[in-house]
């Protein structure tokens, strides 16, 4: 069992510091934390850390006649507001 904290966990989960105590704020999805009696700092399980990130899969989609994967397409966006011809539904 190997003990981290905030900036260790964020280090392994990809994100700021910043952005992991928003997410504990926000009630978003973190792998569990350990509030020390007597300490005012969360302590991480970095193993568990890990095991929960690796129940997340990604994966990308395959066109059934090409290698290389099928990545989504969009369209750039002018700068500013858009001009009246621009807001035209067609």
């Amino acid at each position: 069992m190997r003990i981290g904290s905030d900036k260790d966990t964020a280090v392994i989960l990809g994100i700021s510091t910043v952005r992991l105590k928003a997410r504990i704020s926000a009630g978003a999805p973190v792998p569990p934390f350990m509030k020390v009696p007597g300490s005012k700092f969360r302590r991480w399980d970095l193993d568990g850390v890990e095991e929960w990130m690796a129940t997340f899969t990604v994966g990308v989609i395959m066109a059934p006649d090409h290698e290389a994967p099928i990545m989504p397409t969009t369209k750039k966006r002018g700068r500013g507001r858009p001009r009246k011809t621009a807001q035209k539904i067609v």
